[in-house]
């Protein structure tokens, strides 16, 4: 998931940026900051509503997951250096 973490780095972020396109899109206020990758076609702003910041609930979701489950990696790295 990639996109723009505070709402300065939002309102400067571009989305769907390609050749075809160079100077993308601007960031919708009010809508979900993520961009999102679909199979097939350009990459694009997520169209949910950000209700918890500057994400929708699923997204908001997904990071609090990444996140939690980078730092649970980070504590056994932690662990096995002690034990070494």
């Amino acid at each position: 998931m990639i996109g723009p973490q505070t709402l300065a780095d939002a309102r400067k972020y571009r989305y769907g940026e390609w050749a075809g396109n160079p100077k993308g899109n601007a960031f919708r206020e009010g809508d979900c900051a993520c961009e999102v990758f679909p199979p097939r076609g350009i990459h694009y702003q997520c169209t949910n509503r950000a209700t918890q910041g500057l994400f929708c609930g699923t997204h908001a979701r997904v990071i609090r997951a990444r996140a939690a489950a980078a730092l649970a990696r980070l504590d056994e790295v932690g662990k096995e250096r002690k034990e070494q």
